[in-house]
């Protein structure tokens, strides 16, 4: 889909690679620069379920 910025919390909304993001001049929130650059090196990993998560009904994270 199109990438679309709230208007609320957020301004702007791009996909970037990750050329794009080390030569992006603004700056970049750091945990979503974080998070999108484990993304996209492929160093994401689910976290096992846990029936006790704290953020019902999610039962696993990225």
């Amino acid at each position: 889909g199109v990438p679309t910025p709230d208007g609320s919390e957020t301004d702007a909304a791009v996909y970037l690679s990750l050329a794009e993001m080390d030569s992006f001049t603004e700056e970049i929130e750091p945990f979503s620069n974080w998070l999108a650059r484990r993304v996209l090196q492929g160093q994401q990993f689910v976290v096992p379920q846990n029936a006790e998560t704290v953020f019902p009904p999610h039962i696993a994270f990225l």
